[in-house]
């Protein structure tokens, strides 16, 4: 329903999608952007989540811990706001 969250949740994709530290980076702020903009947005709070991930098994996270716990709060949020929405819920 938000334009601007759609631009930064697609800008978003394309960082995680370039698999690098860098672009896991600019996808999380994009990711988190989207969000600021649509709080309800689950699909930008599940790929948020999924980017941790990827931050994790490339060894690019900088306080595991914390990144851990924010990925878990990230997709536990994408759940509840996209119970019957594929790409939050993946």
């Amino acid at each position: 329903a938000n334009l601007g969250a759609y631009d930064h949740f697609l800008r978003g994709m394309m960082g995680f999608h370039s698999w690098s530290r860098e672009g896991s980076r600019q996808a999380l702020t994009h990711f988190y952007d989207a969000i600021d903009l649509d709080p309800d947005y689950a699909a930008a709070y599940g790929v948020a989540a999924r980017t941790y991930v990827q931050r994790n098994s490339g060894g690019w996270m900088d306080d595991n811990a914390l990144e851990r716990t924010e990925a878990v709060r990230l997709a536990e949020r994408a759940a509840v706001l996209g119970r019957d929405d594929a790409v939050p819920l993946a």
